[in-house]
């Protein structure tokens, strides 16, 4: 038993025998020489010590398996030589010739800025014909207005109205001198001017007056008929409620003018104070064949025209006289309109559509 190992006998080293390699060759210590130099001086100890029993050298180093380890490689294995790199081409300076044929980059230094020239000027095409530059700009002399330069500066042509600056002899519009006598266009001297004011103001006053229509009595005949209505416009020549008696009222509002041709004249069935006229109006009232076919008979609340001729109803006011006018008669009347009431209620027929009341001022027949 040995002394330094008390305990059991199982615990003795034992000696291990190398596996025979097969096919009979030797065996093979491939236990690292420092290993087997650190096992020989183990051994030389502990005979010095005097042990009972020597401790044989190992003849194969101790293994240890452990996953996260690599095996370690032969100590005697060669190098590997490193794959060749691929090949760069930008590992080598390149020289480029310019301008030249040597090799390299040769430049020639910038010339001073009073040598340097201003690029010339190219012509622009357009449509493959060639045109020329555009104008240079104009010269600082002759802009008239610049900065530090007001309006108020410049003096006003009297001929043209041009600005021109200070300095100038003459208009550089026009090219006259302020010295020489202004003439003036007739429609712009003051007394023409005068004169198309007053006019026109007049016109205005009339048209106001008047509603903008043409009141004035026209001559009876064909060839002063009106085309489609009564002229209407303008303050009535005679303003004011009118008392007619018999809680009668009539209240002028406009004047009326007309020419036409007559279609019917006799008295107004549901006020016989009244006279209801229809006149034909219009190019077609001139030809007898239509005037033949015109008809009017009282309805239920107007008079019911027949026909294709424009026509117009009026109710006269009798005014103690009583209007009698044959059919076909041209008739041309003046006077004033409005509403006339009787009982404080309008007479009947009288708004019916295109129907007036007139109290005449003025009328004429052929």
């Amino acid at each position: 038993m040995n002394a330094s190992f008390p305990g059991f006998e199982d615990d003795e080293p034992k000696s291990v025998k190398p596996a025979t390699p097969p096919g009979g060759r030797a065996p093979v210590n491939t236990a690292p020489a420092n290993l087997q130099k650190a096992a020989s001086t183990s051994a030389a100890k502990a005979g010095g010590a005097g042990s009972s029993r020597p401790l044989a050298a190992p003849t194969t180093a101790p293994s240890f398996e452990f996953e996260d380890e690599e095996p370690q490689k032969s100590a005697s294995a060669a190098p590997k030589t490193p794959a060749a790199a691929a090949f760069n081409p930008f590992d080598q300076p390149v020289s480029v010739p310019i301008g030249g044929s040597g090799t390299g980059v040769k430049m020639d230094p910038p010339p001073p800025p009073a040598a340097r020239k201003a690029p010339a000027t190219a012509s622009y095409t357009k449509g493959g014909a060639a045109t020329p530059p555009p104008a240079a700009a104009e010269p600082e002399e002759e802009i008239e207005l610049r900065p530090g330069r007001a309006a108020k500066d410049l003096w006003i042509c009297p001929h043209c109205t041009t600005g021109n600056k200070p300095g100038r002899k003459q208009c550089r519009a026009c090219g006259k001198s302020p010295d020489e006598p202004v003439i003036v266009p007739w429609f712009k001297q003051p007394k023409i001017l005068a004169g198309i004011g007053g006019g026109v103001a007049v016109l205005l006053a009339l048209m106001l007056f008047t509603g903008g229509a043409d009141l004035s009595m026209a001559v009876p005949g064909p060839a002063h008929l009106d085309e489609r209505t009564a002229r209407i416009g303008g303050a009535p020549h005679t303003p004011g409620l009118v008392k007619l008696g018999e809680d009668r009222t009539f209240e002028p509002r406009h004047q009326l003018a007309v020419s036409g041709r007559v279609v019917m004249c006799q008295s107004h069935a549901p006020a016989p104070w009244l006279t209801a006229v229809v006149l034909a109006l219009g190019k077609e009232a001139i030809s007898d064949e239509s005037m033949n076919t015109m008809s009017a008979d009282w309805g239920s609340s107007d008079y019911q025209v027949q026909g294709l001729v424009p026509t117009v109803t009026l109710y006269f006011i009798n005014d103690g006289r009583k209007y009698e006018y044959p059919k076909n008669t041209y008739l041309s009347i003046v006077g004033d309109t409005g509403d006339l009431e009787e009982g404080g209620k309008i007479v009947e027929g009288t708004r019916a559509s295109g129907a007036h009341v007139v109290r005449v001022r003025l009328e004429q027949t052929p």
